[in-house]
């Protein structure tokens, strides 16, 4: 019988391959689940998270509190044991950001590896007769952002996700540095939780013709109702950042 005698130093380079190979499937099983956003669960009813805020321009976050009012406001409502947050405007606007670089306590979104984009929403009140693609009437009651970059003046680069008061779903408005995608429709009804998902690095090459950046800045929520002088109210659930989905059978390298 012939015998086979390992060195140490090749038995310490088996356990070094076989240790990084476990370590590689864990990190590639860990980057096939989704990451949370915001699910607002261990958020006070009636506050807000605390690591959200108002963006200004040069990317400084001001306390949701120093910007709200009776007429505009966002603020954690629970139902059913479940909490969620609700938006209102009336006759104004509003949004509220969190970073999405690792900034102002926010958090990291590698678009490669989650080029999705995840959220419920339900919309209370829409906005009369609002419609994006008319300056005159562009109010929107329920909107989710995705802000990638900025330009040479500063000026953002952004997709805004639109629950449109009358707009159907899969509309596109342009705007400079910005490109509004209907998702939800007021003509299709409301007063429904709904699920949205999208893969945002396909929809940013889609709509600005370049390939979205590796990081993007942030994601806001936002509702408004200043064009048109009406009211609006919708609630926002579980935010999450997704993979992009395995096809059945492909290789998982």
């Amino acid at each position: 019988m012939r015998h086979i005698v390992m060195r140490p130093s090749c038995v310490v380079l088996s356990v070094f391959v076989v240790s990084a190979l476990l370590l590689s499937t864990a990190v590639q099983a860990q980057s096939n689940e989704p990451k949370l956003v915001e699910d607002f669960q261990d958020v006070p009813v009636g506050e807000v998270p605390s690591n959200w805020g108002y963006a200004e321009r040069g990317g400084t976050l001001t306390p949701m509190e120093e910007v709200m009012g009776d007429d505009r406001r966002f603020y954690v409502v629970e139902e059913d044991g479940e909490k969620f947050l609700r938006g209102e405007s009336h006759g104004r606007a509003l949004r509220m950001s969190v970073a999405a670089n690792g900034e102002h306590d926010g958090f990291l979104w590698n678009l490669n590896e989650y080029p999705r984009l995840r959220w419920s929403w339900r919309a209370q009140q829409l906005p009369e007769g609002a419609r994006e693609d008319q300056s005159s009437l562009n109010d929107t009651g329920a909107a989710l952002y995705v802000t990638f970059e900025t330009n040479w003046l500063g000026l953002p680069r952004s997709i805004k996700y639109t629950y449109s008061s009358t707009l159907p779903v899969g509309t596109v408005v342009r705007f400079t540095g910005l490109r509004v995608i209907v998702v939800s429709s007021g003509k299709d009804g409301y007063g429904e939780w709904r699920t949205v998902e999208r893969d945002v690095v396909q929809d940013y090459k889609n709509v600005f013709g370049r390939e979205a950046p590796d990081v993007p800045i942030g994601i806001s929520v936002w509702t408004d109702s200043t064009e048109t002088g009406a009211s609006s109210m919708a609630d926002f659930g579980r935010i999450e950042i997704r993979p992009q989905p395995q096809r059945r059978g492909s290789s998982s390298r």
